[in-house]
């Protein structure tokens, strides 16, 4: 958690308690800005170490999905950074990059630059981003990563689109084939 962002994440985990895909604090130490979550006996790692069904795998994979889709819908960003943070470091740089040889094409990233306008201050860093690739250092596009399942790729493409006018939203995430394949 960011330093004095305890109230701020504090009542987005309010706001998610009831949700059933997300594990919910139970206690807190606001003098260490620290949340209490329920023990868990173990680490979800040992899910993928298990001999579990391809389609147990999926049902896990959709359940964890649908956790993140409530923090959508709830209308909050999750890893918010405040200007000053993102101004005194250049994180950003790493994420936006990463972010752009992920899931930014041509068209996509050019509606993000027009959604945002010249005169916001990552217009320039974002091309500046975007002309850092090359055949030395080239994308590297979700969509061609074979060996995740095509119709995740679809979703995570639609819903990692730059363009915020081709971004699906949560409900339509949901309604999305990819979740339709366990009856969810």
């Amino acid at each position: 958690m960011i330093q004095g962002e305890f109230d701020y994440h504090l009542n987005l985990q309010k706001s998610l308690a009831t949700c059933p895909n997300v594990r919910g604090v139970v206690d807190t130490v606001k003098d260490l800005e620290m949340f209490i979550y329920p023990y868990l006996s173990g680490d979800l790692l040992r899910l993928s170490q298990r001999k579990l069904s391809e389609d147990t795998r999926r049902y896990i994979l959709r359940s964890a999905l649908q956790g993140l889709m409530i923090y959508v819908m709830v209308n909050e960003m999750v890893f918010r950074v405040n200007d000053d943070e993102l101004n005194s470091a250049d994180s950003w740089r790493h994420i936006l990059r990463r972010h752009i040889s992920y899931f930014a094409d041509e068209d996509g990233l050019n509606g993000f630059l027009e959604h945002i306008g010249e005169e916001n201050p990552f217009y320039d860093r974002l091309i500046d981003l975007a002309n850092t690739f090359g055949p030395e250092n080239p994308r590297q596009p979700f969509e061609r990563w074979g060996y995740v399942e095509a119709d995740l790729r679809d979703l995570v493409g639609k819903m990692a689109n730059l363009d915020p006018t081709k971004r699906i939203t949560a409900t339509e995430a949901l309604q999305h084939r990819w979740f339709s394949k366990t009856g969810l």
